[in-house]
């Protein structure tokens, strides 16, 4: 096997070369896209896939560079193009969601969008999230910051918006700043009225404050506290009402606690004295 005599009378055969096979009546040369490393064969084998032989009489077939495929009996190698990327030897697959190839000397494999940025399948690059969205590393898609939050174009996470501040709805680019009367910490949606007892006269505030001791707030969302009327007293901070003198005390406007009253001398008003009154002689 693996010889060849093309004269009729003859007492021998040929010996086909390597990169030769033998028909039998001559040794052709193996065409491209196989190879044949010995001689007398009598046949050509075809490069397996990942490999190729672009001339005849090829003794071996050659790799295909990081990035081109090519399938069995291949004569040259084919570049996986932009978008694409070599997942197997023979074949060039589509980036994913998330991943982009941009290339020109052919994919071994896809990169990851880098944070603030995302793609479609078959991506060449990666789109800037818009303000109001954001994207980590690898997503297919950009998305809407929550109420609460907001982002500048081409975010990798949304911002928190600062105590004292809001955003309503998503997709916020900023954040508004909350009125006297009122509140919100880290990260709200709205700002929230100061509750009775409390009172805020600045704007983008975190907190309200507690009304001091001698003064009350009976309603909610004020800028301001009352002082507690003579007769009357307020004994901590962030009261809501005043408390009436008891019998034998009196105060004046604006009193944390009230006086006793001197010795000759009483007071008995339910609704709270701001005096005493001298006692009858006998």
């Amino acid at each position: 096997t693996g010889t060849a005599m093309p004269y009729q009378g003859k007492g021998y055969c040929y010996q086909c070369k390597k990169g030769y096979y033998s028909n039998y009546v001559s040794c052709p040369i193996c065409p491209i896209g196989t190879y044949n490393p010995t001689a007398r064969q009598q046949t050509c084998s075809k490069c397996p896939a990942g490999y190729y032989a672009n001339k005849k009489g090829s003794l071996s077939c050659t790799k295909c560079p990081t990035g081109y495929v090519a399938g069995s009996g291949a004569a040259s190698c084919r570049r996986c193009t932009q978008g694409t990327y070599s997942n197997t030897v023979y074949s060039c697959a589509s980036c994913p969601s998330g991943k982009y190839s941009n290339l020109g000397t052919g994919n071994p494999s896809c990169m990851s969008c880098p944070h603030g940025k995302a793609s479609v399948p078959r991506s060449v690059s990666c789109g800037t999230c818009p303000a109001g969205s954001f994207a980590r590393s690898g997503f297919s898609s950009c998305r809407a910051c929550p109420a609460g939050y907001y982002s500048a174009s081409g975010a990798g996470v949304c911002v928190r918006c600062a105590a004292g501040k809001y955003s309503p709805k998503p997709k916020a680019v900023g954040c508004y700043n909350c009125k006297p009367a009122s509140y919100a910490v880290s990260g709200s949606s709205t700002c929230t009225k100061c509750p009775a007892g409390y009172y805020q006269h600045y704007w983008s505030q975190g907190t309200c404050n507690s009304c001091p001791a001698g003064a009350y707030q009976p309603y909610i969302g004020m800028t301001g506290c009352y002082w507690c009327p003579a007769g009357r007293y307020a004994p901590k901070r962030g009261m809501t009402s005043c408390i009436p003198c008891p019998n034998g005390k009196y105060g004046g406007t604006g009193r944390a606690q009230c006086a006793s009253c001197p010795p000759g001398s009483y007071s008995a008003n339910p609704k709270g004295a701001h005096y005493c009154t001298s006692c009858q002689a006998g």
